[in-house]
């Protein structure tokens, strides 16, 4: 009876080690990848931004210097 009960015993570890892993993983998972709604939304963000700066270095760029009064 010793045996079987050591077996069920190692049965159950590796079957709680599975399951604990399979959750770490789906955890894992759901922190790590975004969903396409939050990349659509990053991606945008970034192109105002980039629009901002292009819109900022064409001002810079069409602006005359200013003259200096030596």
């Amino acid at each position: 009876m010793d045996r079987v009960s050591d077996t069920v015993l190692q049965l159950g570890g590796t079957v709680a080690a599975i399951v604990t892993g399979a959750a770490a993983l789906v955890s894992w998972a759901y922190e790590t990848f975004e969903t396409k709604e939050q990349s659509d939304q990053r991606v945008l963000s970034v192109e105002r931004r980039l629009e901002r700066i292009e819109d900022k270095i064409d001002r810079i760029i069409e602006t005359p210097p200013a003259r200096k009064g030596y």
